[in-house]
């Protein structure tokens, strides 16, 4: 009854939810006699949180208590078949795995149903499709018998699918399997039609099953309108079926009009069932923007008008004629208690970027309607732009509340934190963005400077390496410095373990990274910091660093514009004494090889040798008071190893 109630109104209700809470708390005490009635409860529940409030998890953990109980498995399977007309070749097609196992009480669960009149099933009439997918083992496209409740439990399978999985050809294809299942079923009218509808929308955006869409809508309005079957066959499964009522499936015909460009055709459906808020859509596509303000004018006339309906027709002619007074008139009707008027009125603001002026307006609607997601978002921007953080991270914050799989709202909602300096609370939104959109290289890289800066080491490797998985020659110098600072001074993580003990994933990664941009210098004078960050350093790590060091002085001293400008002169001149260093220890490492010694010894000496002679070109640069003492002490190593 709750459900039907929601269902009926134009905005979520508070009080409806809390209700539904109330009621879920009171019937978990129960104890079941079978494990049909909880689980037919469970899937009432399931449909309940994913149809009203888009609450996947909650659905989902529903609805695997409802399969568990009534025994059933099921998994998206490949097998070879033709789905073409003139197709020669069998590729490999989706078809659904179903198992029905025993349970405790298997003989009390509910039998199938059986209604004998159902809608029909219109078949995909196209010159190249064939109307189903020909198997070439027929078994792979047959389905078992299904009780009631297994169809349901299948039914809701496929709406979890739907809602929770975006929306693209995969989708599509994953989901066709569920739909065939259901409509081989034949049994229940309630989920017999729920599934021919979903089919219809799914079908809707292609060309060439769209015309099969609108006679199946079409086909599904005509069932509902005639008088078999008797309504108490219709209701069997009604609160865990998805059956829209008639003026919804017309509006579905309207929404299909419009997106094949026949407009009229839309406004007609659309004026018929009183749907105003489309027709004035339509009316704007047209560039008739005077004949919905007429008749949403002429609406206003009714003598029938109830105070909803006036509310909602000055809302929708103001957004006709831009005239904010008449949100103003409509909040005043509802004796200030609308939360439609002040949407309208907030929206008015925000679409003209008066963000100031429209954050009051989005306040004043959530505070009679806190369910809203949709201004909960624009209200959390509308904050951004004004630089009001605090209330920004509270708006999205109650976004994510409602909608927890937007991974824009969480990377807004940590760069609301970080500008109120709460780099924790930015650092856990950001993991929350990441398990929503875990492809997106923004996130990882906002997510990893966010750890370096909260002290999770660890983390931010692991994040540098999902970096270069998305981007193979990602390079961030400050993270990385930060990083081996870190080691070199064996500051404490944010759990209270030595940096120390990140040092070898560190290697790793500027193992990876260095195979991947090898002529970045800055990036090999760092690895070369960071192996020699030990407190005994080993002949094996002294030559590794010395290697790296080469590199970082081969790439950043290539060509001769380095000498010309002050900061990377001083680079070269530092990186050069390090060069020189690692030469002379790498030397004092040899034993009993005077050759070796030597090599090293000569290497340093050529390489100072050059740096010296770039520098010394530029007579004004050498006149610098920081040039001239880098260059002495080149020279001053340089008379230690002749």
């Amino acid at each position: 009854m709750l459900s039907t109630l929601q269902s009926l109104l134009n905005e979520l209700s508070n009080d409806i939810k809390n209700m539904f809470e109330e009621a879920f708390e009171k019937i978990d005490r129960f104890i079941w006699e079978t494990n049909e009635e909880e689980a037919l409860y469970r899937l009432e529940q399931s449909k309940i949180y994913l149809s009203h409030y888009g609450n996947v998890t909650k659905a989902s953990n529903y609805l695997n208590t409802a399969m568990k109980l009534l025994g059933l498995e099921h998994s998206l399977v490949g097998a070879l078949g033709k789905r073409t007309k003139f197709q020669v070749k069998e590729l490999a097609q989706l078809t659904l795995n179903v198992n029905s196992l025993k349970t405790e009480n298997n003989e009390n669960l509910l039998t199938t149903y059986e209604c004998n009149n159902l809608p029909d099933d219109c078949v995909l009439d196209d010159e190249n499709r064939l109307p189903d997918i020909k198997f070439s083992e027929e078994s792979a496209g047959t389905f078992p018998k299904l009780n009631s409740l297994q169809q349901a439990a299948i039914l809701n399978s496929l709406m979890l699918e739907l809602k929770s999985k975006p929306k693209d050809d995969l989708q599509f294809e994953e989901l066709q399997p569920f739909i065939r299942c259901l409509v081989s079923q034949k049994s229940v009218w309630s989920i017999h039609v729920s599934a021919l509808l979903q089919r219809s929308l799914l079908e809707k955006d292609s060309r060439r099953s769209v015309e099969r869409a609108m006679q199946q809508i079409e086909s599904l309005v005509t069932s509902l309108e005639i008088s078999c079957p008797l309504n108490v066959e219709r209701l069997y499964l009604f609160h865990c079926s998805y059956v829209s009522p008639s003026w919804q499936l017309k509006a579905n015909l309207g929404y299909i009009m419009l997106s094949i460009g026949a407009i009229q055709s839309a406004l007609d459906w659309f004026l018929a069932i009183d749907m105003w808020e489309e027709c004035v859509a339509c009316y704007n596509t047209q560039g008739h923007r005077h004949k919905a303000a007429e008749i949403l004018e002429n609406e206003l006339k009714s003598s029938n008008l109830t105070i909803a309906k006036h509310i909602l027709i000055l809302c929708l002619l103001g957004d006709a004629t831009d005239n904010k007074s008449l949100y103003e008139e409509a909040w005043k009707l509802s004796g200030c208690r609308s939360s439609r008027a002040q949407k309208h009125w907030a929206f008015y603001y925000y679409a003209r970027k008066e963000y100031k002026d429209s954050i009051d307006h989005f306040k004043n609607s959530l505070k009679i309607n806190s369910l809203q997601e949709n201004l909960w978002f624009r209200l959390g921007f509308a904050c951004m732009v004004e630089e009001r953080w605090s209330e920004a991270a509270e708006a999205y914050r109650r976004y994510c509340d409602l909608e927890s799989d937007c991974f824009e709202a969480w990377n807004n909602l940590a760069k609301c934190y970080i500008k109120s300096d709460q780099k924790s609370r930015a650092y856990y939104a950001l993991k929350e963005a990441i398990k929503c959109n875990y492809e997106n290289w923004m996130v990882w890289d906002n997510l990893m400077v966010v750890s370096v800066d909260c002290g999770c080491f660890e983390e931010a490797i692991k994040c540098y390496h999902r970096l270069l998985d998305l981007r193979s020659k990602h390079v961030d110098f400050e993270v990385l410095s930060i990083l081996v600072q870190a080691v070199q001074k064996n500051v404490k993580d944010e759990n209270g373990r030595p940096a120390m003990e990140h040092r070898k994933s560190l290697l790793q990664l500027f193992g990876r990274l260095t195979s991947q941009v090898q002529n970045e210098g800055e990036i090999w004078k760092l690895y070369g910091h960071l192996e020699a960050a030990v407190p005994t350093l080993s002949k094996e790590s002294a030559d590794k660093v010395l290697h790296h060091l080469q590199y970082a002085h081969r790439f950043i001293t290539q060509g001769n514009k380095w000498a010309q400008e002050k900061n990377s002169c001083l680079t070269v001149i530092e990186l050069s004494i390090e060069l020189a260093e690692a030469y002379i220890g790498c030397s004092n490492m040899v034993e009993n090889n005077n050759d070796q010694k030597k090599r090293f010894l000569s290497s340093s000496k050529l390489m100072l040798v050059s740096a010296i002679s770039q520098i010394e070109k530029e007579k004004e640069l050498i006149e610098n008071p920081e040039i001239s003492e880098g260059l002495q002490k080149i020279k001053t190593i340089l008379n230690q190893i002749k």
